[in-house]
Formats: C-alpha cells, structure tokens, sequence
C-alpha cells in the first residue's frame, strides 16, 4: 500500500516537473492571430520617478477624438508638436508646469 502511494507521488512530481519544464521551454504564445485590418494597437507609457508615475496615451486622431472633452479644461489638443496625452495624479499647477512632456520623443 506504501509502494503505491510513493509511485503516485512520484508520478505527480514528474507530471508537475514536465508541466514547468514545458512551461520554460515552449515559446509563449505558441500562435499568434494575424490582427485584423481594423485592430489598431498603441504603445501606452508609464512614466515615473521618485514622486510621481504618468500614464502616457500617444495623441493619434481616435484619442484625440476619444478625449476631446479635455479641451473644455483649457488644454491645447490641436498643438502640432502633441505625440502623448499624459494622465496623472496632482494639481493644476504641477501638471502646468509639465507641459513640455506632452512632446515625449
């Protein structure tokens, strides 16, 4: 009865064994799906530093068009020089004087 409760054991250990060898060694995804004509997709940053991390949305026509309310907060969305739409945490001030990082080359 021991005899058999030890192999059980062990064929679990090998199972779990092989599950993450393959797990290590198999490449992920193993397919990938070709994206449609209409799948669009974006580099999103996040930006941070000691004090403070940003969510950075690249300024393309649909999230421009997405997030065109923001103009009614007095932010310039048509400037030309625009490539990021910045989100964060903190004050009208602070986020003022961080403007030139909407120009994230």
């Amino acid at each position: 009865m021991l005899l058999k409760i030890l192999k059980s054991f062990a064929i679990v250990i090998v199972l779990i064994a092989a599950t993450t060898a393959a797990g290590i060694v198999l490449p992920r995804p193993m397919w990938r799906d070709d994206p449609t004509p209409g799948d669009v997709r974006r580099r999103i940053l996040v930006l941070s530093n000691s004090i403070h991390t940003d969510i950075a949305v690249p300024a393309d026509a649909d999230i421009l068009a997405r997030f065109g309310f923001l103009r009614d907060g007095a932010l310039d969305l048509d400037d030309p020089n625009l490539r990021y739409i910045i989100f964060g945490w903190g004050g009208r001030s602070f986020r003022s004087s961080r403007a030139s990082a909407s120009t994230i080359p």
